[in-house]
C-alpha cells in the first residue's frame, strides 16, 4: 500500500492522465473565491484515481485466412458478416492439378524404395566377406603380440630394471619414514605453542574485562561530573587498546589451531604415502621373481611373426576401407533419393488437403474480398504479398489496446476495473478489466508508453471492431477513506529523525504523538511521531528547526505522558511535513459529512466557517494517496473536523504545480 501511495502521488503531481472521481456532488469549487477564506469538513468517502486513455475496439482473437495452394474457387460457402464455427468449410479449390502431382510423386517414391533395398543387400554381402577376412588377420596379430610379450618378460634388461626399481623404492621408503618423524616433532612444538597462546588469551580476556569495568565506572562518574572528559576518553582508549589485544590473541590462537590441524593432516598423508610405498615395494619384488622365471629364447622369432601379421592386417584394412566406402556411398545415394521422393509425396498430399479451406476458429467473417470462380494464388511463400481472402474474428471477446504513459505504470495491474465509452453511444458505460500489460515500452514523440490491453466484460453486441473507445482504468478504488481538500493541506521542508527504540520504549509512544526532542548540545524542538516500524521510530520536527542539519545525533525524547527516553541514537534526514489549519470552535455543517453522508448541493462538503473564517490552529497530519481534489488523511485530524481553505499564494501554487 505504501508503494501504491507513492505511485499515486507521483502520478497526480505529474498531472498526466490522472483524474479523481469524487463522491456524488463533490465536483464543486476547490479554491476560495474572491481572496476570502472558507472552511470544509474532513470526511470519509470513496477515493478513486483513474488513468484515462483512448484506443480502438478490436477482437481479442482475429485470424487472417489465406490459401496455401493456387487454383480456381469452385465453391464459396460464406458471405461477409456470416458466423462460422471452427472446422466449417469456407472455400473449395479445383484439385485437378494437385491430383496429378500426387500420382507422379507416388510413382517416384516406389521406385526409390526398390533402389534402396538393392543397395542395402549389396552392402550386407560385402560386409560379411570383409568382416571374416579382417577377423582372421586380427587374431594372427594378437597371437604374435602375445608371444612377443611373453619372451620380453624374461630378458636380462627387464630383470636389471626391476632390481634397480626395488632399490629406489627402498630408499624412498626410508626417506618417507624420516619425514614422518620430523612432522611428528613439529606437531609437538605446535601444540606447545597453542598452550602458550591459550594462556595469553585468558590474560587478554581478563584485562579486557577490567578495562570495560573501568570505562563503565568513569562513564558514570563523568555523567555525575565527578571526573573530566579527558579521564573518560583515556578510559575509552584503554578499553579499545585492550580489546584490540584481545582480538589479536584470539586470532593468533585460531591460526595456531589451524596450524596444528594442518600438521596432523600432513602426518596422516605421510603415513598413507609410506603404506603405499611398502605395497609398491612388495609388488616390485614379486614381479622380479616372475621376470627371473620367464623364458627369453624365442623373442626374435616372436618379433618376426608379429611384423608379418601386422603387414597382412594393414593390407586387409586398406582394402576393406575402400570397399566399405563404395558400398556406403551407394546406400546413402539410394536413401537420399527415398527421402526426396517421400517429401515430395507428402507435400503433394498436403497440398491436396489444402484445396479445402476450413474455418480455423469460431467467429464472424469480415473483410471478404473474393468471389466464386476467381483464381487465387498461394500465400504460403515467405515472400508472398498476397492479401488474406477473408478474416475471422471472435467478437465475443473484444479488447481495447491503449498506450499508458510510463509515469502511470507503477499503478497499473492486471485485473483492475475499467470503464469504456464509445462515440456511438455517448451516454453508456461498458465494463472492462485490464487483461495484459506489455513488459516493455515504446517511445512515441519522446514519451515512453506501455501497451495495455483492456478486455470488455460480456463484449456487448453493439460494440464493433474499429470503433474509437475512451478507457478509464481505476488504479485506486477505495471506500470510506478519510480525506481533506488539497487546498486545505500545506507542506513544508523540515527534518526527520530515525531512532532505534527498545521494546519497553516503543510501548510508550504511538503514531501521531506530540513529543519534545532535545539533543546533547541542548537544542530542543517539538516533533511528532510519524511512524513506528519494528524497532525503528521516525519523528518529524513540527517547530522551528533552525540550526539543525543532517547526520547522526544523540538525543532525549519527552513523551506526552511526561516520561523521558534518554540516550537515544538517531539519524537526522531531510523530510516533508504536512499541516492543516483546524478552525477554532467550528463544527461540521449538515453537508459536511462528505462522501460518507449526504453532500451539500454545491459539492463543497459544507462550509462551516463562512467566507471570513477566523485564524485556526495549525495541526500536523500524515497524508497518503493524493488525487486532483483530495489528500488521503492517515492521522492528525478526525472525520467532521473543519479545516480552513485560504486563497492560494504564489509559493503554494509553485509546489502544487
Amino acid at each position: 500500500m505504501d508503494k501504491l501511495r507513492k505511485w499515486a502521488a507521483a502520478a497526480a503531481a505529474a498531472c498526466v492522465s490522472v483524474v479523481s472521481l469524487a463522491a456524488v456532488g463533490c465536483g464543486g469549487e476547490t479554491e476560495a473565491r474572491g481572496g476570502q477564506a472558507r472552511t470544509e469538513a474532513v470526511r470519509k468517502a470513496p477515493f478513486v484515481v483513474r488513468v484515462q486513455e483512448s484506443g480502438r475496439l478490436e477482437a481479442l482473437i482475429s485470424v487472417d485466412v489465406k490459401s496455401n495452394v493456387e487454383g480456381e474457387i469452385l465453391t464459396l460457402n460464406v458471405e461477409d458478416g456470416d458466423n462460422v464455427s471452427a472446422g466449417d468449410v469456407l472455400i473449395e479449390i479445383d484439385p485437378k492439378q494437385v491430383d496429378e502431382e500426387v500420382n507422379q510423386a507416388s510413382a517416384n517414391y516406389e521406385a526409390s524404395l526398390a533402389q534402396l533395398e538393392q543397395a542395402k543387400e549389396q552392402t550386407r554381402v560385402t560386409q560379411r566377406r570383409l568382416d571374416a577376412e579382417l577377423q582372421q588377420a586380427i587374431e594372427n596379430v594378437r597371437s604374435s603380440q602375445a608371444a612377443l610379450e611373453s619372451s620380453k618378460q624374461s630378458t636380462i634388461t627387464q630383470v636389471a630394471q626391476a632390481e634397480t626399481g626395488i632399490s629406489t623404492s627402498e630408499d624412498g621408503l626410508a626417506r618417507d619414514q624420516i619425514a614422518l618423524s620430523q612432522a611428528e616433532i613439529t606437531l609437538q612444538q605446535y601444540q606447545i605453542n597453542m598452550n602458550q597462546l591459550q594462556t595469553s588469551l585468558a590474560s587478554a580476556q581478563l584485562a579486557h574485562t577490567n578495562a570495560q569495568n573501568e570505562l563503565k565506572r568513569n562513564q558514570e562518574l563523568y555523567e555525575k561530573k565527578y571526573v573530566s572528559l579527558s579521564v573518560l576518553e583515556a578510559a575509552q582508549e584503554r578499553e579499545s587498546s585492550v580489546k584490540t589485544s584481545l582480538e589479536s590473541a584470539q586470532r593468533n590462537l585460531e591460526n595456531q589451531k589451524k596450524a596444528v590441524e594442518s600438521q596432523k593432516a600432513s602426518i596422516e598423508a605421510q603415513k598413507r604415502v609410506i603404506q603405499s610405498s611398502q605395497t609398491r615395494l612388495e609388488f616390485e619384488k614379486a614381479n622380479l621373481e616372475i621376470l627371473k622365471t620367464s623364458r627369453d629364447a624365442s623373442e626374435r622369432q616372436a618379433e618376426a611373426n608379429l611384423a608379418s601379421a601386422k603387414s597382412r592386417l594393414d593390407e586387409i584394412q586398406s582394402n576393406i576401407e575402400a570397399e566399405k566406402k563404395v558400398a556406403a556411398l551407394s546406400e546413402k545415394t539410394a536413401q537420399a533419393s527415398v527421402l526426396r521422393n517421400k517429401s515430395a509425396l507428402e507435400t503433394a498430399n498436403q497440398r491436396k488437403g489444402w484445396t479445402t479451406l476450413s474455418a480455423p476458429i469460431s467467429g464472424t467473417v469480415t473483410n471478404l474480398v473474393i468471389e466464386q470462380g476467381e483464381i487465387v494464388t498461394s500465400g504460403r511463400s515467405a515472400f508472398a504479398q498476397t492479401p488474406p481472402l477473408m478474416t475471422i474474428e471472435d467478437l465475443k471477446q473484444m479488447i481495447v489496446r491503449v498506450g499508458v504513459n510510463e509515469v502511470d505504470m507503477g499503478q497499473m495491474g492486471v485485473g483492475q476495473r475499467a470503464e469504456i465509452s464509445v462515440d456511438a453511444y455517448p451516454n453508456k458505460k461498458f465494463k472492462g478489466e485490464v487483461r495484459r500489460i506489455a513488459p516493455s515500452g515504446q517511445s512515441v514523440d519522446n514519451i515512453v508508453r506501455f501497451e495495455v490491453e483492456v478486455q470488455l466484460i460480456g463484449s456487448p453486441k453493439e460494440l464493433l471492431p474499429g470503433m474509437t473507445a475512451n478507457v478509464d482504468i481505476f488504479v485506486v478504488d477505495m471506500q470510506d477513506v478519510l480525506q481533506a481538500p488539497l487546498e486545505a493541506v500545506s507542506k513544508t521542508d523540515t527534518f526527520g529523525i530515525r531512532a532505534e527504540l527498545k521494546p519497553e520504549e516503543r510501548s510508550k509512544l504511538k503514531v501521531g504523538d506530540a513529543v519534545t526532542v532535545e539533543t546533547q548540545m541542548g537544542k530542543a524542538v517539538e516533533a511528532r511521531v510519524d511512524s513506528i516500524e519494528g524497532a525503528e521510530a521516525r519523528f518529524v520536527l513540527t517547530s522551528e528547526s533552525r540550526g539543525w542539519r543532517a547526520g547522526s545525533v544523540n538525543m532525549t525524547v519527552v513523551t506526552p505522558a511526561g516520561e523521558t527516553l534518554k540516550s537515544l541514537s538517531g539519524q537526522i534526514t531531510r523530510a516533508e511535513a504536512h499541516f492543516v489549519e483546524v478552525a477554532d470552535g467550528a463544527a461540521p455543517s449538515p453537508g459536511g459529512k462528505g462522501r460518507g453522508g449526504k453532500p451539500s448541493e454545491n459539492g463543497s462538503g459544507g462550509k462551516g466557517g463562512g467566507p471570513n473564517a477566523s485564524e485556526g490552529q495549525k495541526t500536523p497530519v500524515r497524508v497518503g494517496l493524493k488525487n486532483e481534489g483530495f489528500y488521503e488523511i492517515l492521522s492528525g485530524v478526525q472525520e467532521g473536523q473543519m479545516v480552513v481553505i485560504r486563497p492560494p499564494q504564489p509559493q503554494d501554487m509553485q509546489w502544487r504545480r
